[in-house]
């Protein structure tokens, strides 16, 4: 997997405007720092960027950097604070009334590629030799590797469904993170695959190939040479490790981790955070290891190595 494109973003806002933002709408802050740097966007805490605000919930820890505004209860978290009583309700908050969209992307789209009917691109990067089906939608700040194909009616980029609670009111994270696609892969016909959360991208590797009506969530990592059967469904921050197989209705809960070359039997449920060894066969709800693999598949159905 080698992604060498940034896509790059305007400038924002400086912290006095962010500020009178808050202020207008009534959300009690004090901030300690430099209300001179000026902002580019939002960040994803495991990924952090210069020039961005970022949130942190806990009152532990401590982060470096001089041009990183931290939305947090604690100053000596950083040395750029804006401290509230509900830093994620506020970083929430701030993705919607800091209108993001403004974020602007290099749109290409080699000549090279085939395009179906009503297809919708928006400001993304689209590379030599794609295939793209009927009403395939991709997304602001998608990158789509070489020879790619992606079959009809997936959207590829759209927009996670977060939300947190401001009082008895949802409040919904408008997050325009990127979304990343390898070279060689084949993505089936009504595949989702959500944007990452800002900074922290969703990203496939090469030749990773998926079966219709499978879901991706946001800011997850699917290595190389991933197989996904039908209708799998992956939920946000997972990591799925090459050459792994995930049988048809397998879900992925959010924040777990697959290894290379492990299979997921047919409706297996891998829970939250959980860490599945490589080269292993799970089956089962909740995901329980039945047996090792060494060098070939073993399952019936699934091609052997050669």
């Amino acid at each position: 997997m080698r992604f060498g494109m940034e896509i790059p973003q305007k400038k924002l806002f400086k912290i006095e405007e962010i500020l009178s933002i808050l202020d207008e709408n009534k959300i009690s802050f004090k901030f300690y720092g430099d209300k001179t740097i000026e902002i580019f966007g939002m960040s994803h805490i495991k990924k952090i960027k210069r020039n961005t605000i970022c949130y942190f919930e806990s009152t532990n820890g401590l982060f470096e950097g001089d041009d990183v505004v931290f939305v947090c209860k604690n100053k000596e978290i950083s040395k750029n604070c804006i401290i509230v009583e509900d830093p994620k309700m506020v970083f929430y908050l701030l993705s919607n009334l800091l209108n993001l969209k403004e974020k602007y992307y290099n749109r290409f789209i080699d000549p090279s590629c085939v395009l179906g009917k009503n297809v919708a691109i928006g400001e993304s990067y689209i590379s030599k030799g794609v295939r793209l089906g009927d009403n395939v939608v991709i997304g602001d700040g998608v990158f789509v590797g070489k020879n790619t194909i992606i079959d009809s009616n997936s959207s590829i980029g759209c927009l996670g469904i977060s939300w947190t609670w401001n009082g008895d009111n949802k409040i919904f994270l408008n997050s325009y993170g990127q979304t990343k696609i390898g070279n060689n892969c084949v993505i089936s016909s009504n595949v989702k695959i959500v944007r990452g959360i800002y900074t922290n991208d969703t990203v496939l590797g090469d030749s990773v190939f998926i079966a219709p009506g499978t879901a991706i969530g946001h800011s997850t990592i699917i290595e190389d040479k991933v197989h996904m059967a039908n209708n799998c469904t992956i939920g946000g921050s997972c990591k799925i490790g090459e050459d792994s197989f995930l049988g048809c209705a397998s879900v992925v809960a959010s924040g777990a981790s697959i290894g290379k070359n492990t299979i997921l039997g047919a409706g297996c449920v891998v829970v939250p955070k959980q860490d599945l060894e490589s080269s292993s066969v799970y089956v089962g709800i909740p995901a329980q290891k039945i047996k090792n693999l060494e060098k070939s598949y073993s399952l019936k159905s699934i091609p052997k190595r050669k």
